[in-house]
């Protein structure tokens, strides 16, 4: 969303599409506008989770790692199969690993510290992410 203000100082609210959300100000052609970003709604990039649950489901052609926040939201997910490996290659500790990886390096940038693991499943990827987490 994004706050939009015209010269006459009058602001306006709305989204890129050019819908306006709280005002009956029309922006005609010729108008001159400042646009500037919300900073109370970029919610998804200031929230900080300090702890957290990374949910590791290990089949035996795949391993899904789920990182959640403590009250079941999603947060991160990744798996082998995302992470490029194709085939039986998913299936390898080495694609767990790279799939636990890629999952939890987006929430250590958003402060999480400390995790609970859950783990699901036969696959070869169970042993390997919990080494790496």
């Amino acid at each position: 969303m994004f706050r939009v203000r015209l010269d006459n100082e009058d602001l306006i609210l709305g989204y890129v599409s050019g819908k306006i959300r709280r005002s009956f100000i029309r922006i005609l052609p010729g108008d001159k506008v400042k646009i500037e970003e919300c900073t109370y709604c970029s919610r998804k990039s200031a929230r900080r989770i300090p702890k957290g649950v990374i949910h590791v489901q290990a089949s035996f052609n795949n391993t899904i790692v789920t990182v959640t926040d403590v009250r079941g939201r999603v947060v991160s997910w990744s798996s082998a199969g995302t992470c490029g490996f194709k085939g039986t290659r998913r299936g390898t500790p080495f694609a767990a690993q790279t799939a636990a990886a890629n999952a939890i390096r987006t929430v250590v940038d958003q402060g999480m510290q400390r995790a609970e693991v859950m783990i699901k499943g036969p696959g070869l990827g169970r042993d390997s992410i919990t080494n790496y987490s």
